[in-house]
């Protein structure tokens, strides 16, 4: 006779792919596929009997109430969630000519059929796939922020779906859609940046992967994988810390050797077929094959060349201080004519707003653009050729001094790193703690509300390629449709974000004691099999955590603060997965331990 958990399973796969777990209909037609990879029982079978354990009959039950349970949550979360995001206005700023500005405006050229646009210090330095997001909004006519809203909701729905195969319990999902949806990055983060779907994309991926895990398919999943993989490496140019996390996923699943080298071959290669197409593209209308000129190896090593001077000291933050810089300038003729831009009064000072005695530097995490800016004004950017030729002279000329004994030079192992210093290295240990502290939201978020700036025409452009958006107004931009950051901090919507933050961090502290009181109770059941296919997701998970993590770390500590919920996003989406995923396992593994006992 066949079960009620295998006609829920017929009933799953009947619908389309993506339909069945974008649908609300994805926690209430699908089967637990948990144990699929862990049913031997230390090598006899087990009766199982039906516990009072509350918190396990929850999470596994399969009775209405439960489905019903479920599907409100998921209802409720979906309906803040879609309230406040269609409701929060953005700040835009046309001043950030390297991030807010440069996506919006490469989105603009592309709409307009430029492709990323004219070529200059910053049209390919960064990867543009933000910059693709922006453009496919503006030409469907949807407003920035209501694409923004279907997409993270698509990713979180996709991910909770997995969930649900992986566990079979629903109202595990339906915790999973609530802790990404109303993560606080999405009400933290104001500005356009591409923070604001980068989460997503990893989220999706992830999703994809666990989808194949438990599933038989492998092309089904992996190709799309491939696909987001390829999409999520060319939104950021610091993809280098998802490559352990990626290997994890292949090395863990749950598969035979084979199918997992044939899905790692699958996704790998589409995700190639992303970041080539990109570089096609580029050589065909710049003559240079490029997906992110600040990863080129030209000019990293140009850059790198510049930081392994020794002559004039060493001081915390600065990549290059001003001793080192006019060394740089005797030895290398093309360098020296970036000094009258480089040495101007207050070019790239930034630093001189993290401490003060970096004042009349450039630090570290600004070295390569003030340069590439510089080498801009000079007339060096005209063609990516052209500035390929300069930034070779200037390395050639620093390596020919370092060689000869005019300058005194450190070798550099890895061109990337920016320079760090014995103390620097001692320090990545706290402000990991410290980043910690912002994930575990041991501190309190809290809303901030900004005006939009720029330039008029900028932020009339700005606001036409996204759509109109709910804004903030300028001096120099108004209407009807935009507000004002004080009154708007006033109003019960904005209070209203405060008290759902608030409440999420409630929830999110007490979900954390509860898995670590789980897994204290989970350790003492020795006799359970300790590693299933939810712990191998687990683990996954936390090395993408941790490689997040240690990137921040390195970062915080040699260049600019990364300690907030701009770069920390996609961390709290992981690390709330992690926690609903380990509680779940804690409490069933409790279960079937006790079923053990009383067999």
């Amino acid at each position: 006779m066949r079960s009620t958990a295998g006609a829920a399973d017929a009933s799953f796969r009947s619908l389309p792919d993506g339909l069945s777990v974008v649908s609300l209909r994805i926690f209430f037609h699908a089967r637990p596929v948990a144990d699929r990879f862990s049913s031997m029982r230390a090598g006899f079978p087990i009766r199982r009997r039906k516990l009072s354990f509350g918190l396990d009959h929850i999470m596994r039950s399969q009775s209405q109430w439960a489905n019903w349970l479920a599907g409100a949550v998921c209802i409720g979360v979906l309906s803040i969630y879609t309230f406040l995001l269609l409701t929060k206005p953005w700040t835009l700023n046309s001043f950030f000519a390297h991030d807010d500005a440069l996506y919006v405006g490469v989105a603009r050229a592309i709409l307009q059929g430029e492709w990323l646009g004219e070529y200059n210090d910053r049209i390919l330095a960064k990867p543009p796939g933000f910059s693709f997001f922006i453009a496919l909004s503006g030409a469907s006519g949807l407003p920035f922020n209501v694409s923004v809203a279907l997409f993270n909701a698509v990713a979180a729905s996709v991910f909770a779906g997995s969930v649900l195969r992986l566990t079979g319990s629903r109202l595990t999902a339906a915790a999973v859609l609530a802790l990404t949806l109303l993560s606080p990055q999405y009400f933290l983060l104001g500005r356009v940046l591409r923070e604001t779907i980068y989460p997503a994309q990893l989220l999706l991926f992830l999703g994809l992967v666990v989808f194949w895990m438990t599933s038989k398919g492998t092309l089904r999943w992996m190709l799309p994988s491939g696909f987001v993989l390829g999409w999520i490496w060319i939104t950021r140019e610091d993809g280098i810390w998802l490559v352990p996390g990626i290997v994890f996923c292949f090395l863990l699943a749950p598969r035979p050797v084979v199918a997992r080298l044939k899905a790692a071959a699958a996704c790998l290669t589409m995700t190639t077929a992303v970041v080539v197409s990109l570089g096609l593209a580029n050589h065909s209308v710049y003559g240079r094959w490029a997906t992110a000129e600040i990863k080129d190896a030209t000019f990293v090593g140009m850059i790198s060349t510049t930081q392994s001077v020794q002559d004039g000291g060493f001081l915390q933050g600065i990549a290059v201080p001003k001793a080192a810089r006019e060394r740089l300038y005797e030895v290398s003729p093309a360098f020296r004519t970036l000094k009258p831009v480089i040495e101007s009064p207050e070019y790239f000072d930034f630093a001189c707003k993290i401490a003060s005695d970096r004042c009349g530097e450039v630090g570290n995490g600004w070295w390569h653009w003030a340069v590439r800016y510089a080498a801009w004004q000079v007339g060096y950017h005209q063609t990516p050729q052209k500035a390929d030729e300069f930034y070779s002279q200037v390395r050639s000329d620093i390596e020919a001094a370092c060689a000869d004994g005019r300058l005194t030079c450190a070798w550099r192992p890895v061109a990337a790193l920016p320079t760090m210093s014995l103390d620097d290295v001692w320090r990545v240990p706290s402000y990991a703690m410290q980043i910690a502290r912002s994930f575990l939201l041991i501190d309190r978020p809290v809303v901030s509300w900004a005006e939009s700036a720029g330039e008029a025409t900028g932020l009339s452009l700005f606001y036409q390629t996204l759509n109109g958006p709910p804004s903030f107004a300028a001096t120099n931009l108004s209407g009807p449709a935009l507000q004002q950051a004080a009154r708007y901090a006033e109003t019960g919507t904005a209070r209203f974000m405060q008290i759902v933050l608030d409440l999420y961090r409630i929830v999110f502290l007490v979900l954390a004691v509860s898995a670590v009181l789980a897994l204290a109770l989970h350790a003492t059941r020795p006799t359970v099999p300790r590693f299933d296919s939810v712990q191998r997701v687990i683990l996954i998970l936390v090395v993408f955590v941790a490689g997040r993590v240690a990137l921040l770390s390195l970062v915080g500590v040699t260049s600019f603060t990364t300690n907030n919920a701009v770069y920390i996003g996609p961390v709290y989406h992981l690390v709330a997965v992690v926690l609903a995923l380990l509680l779940f396992s804690s409490v069933r593994h409790w279960r079937r331990a006790s079923s053990v006992e009383r067999v």
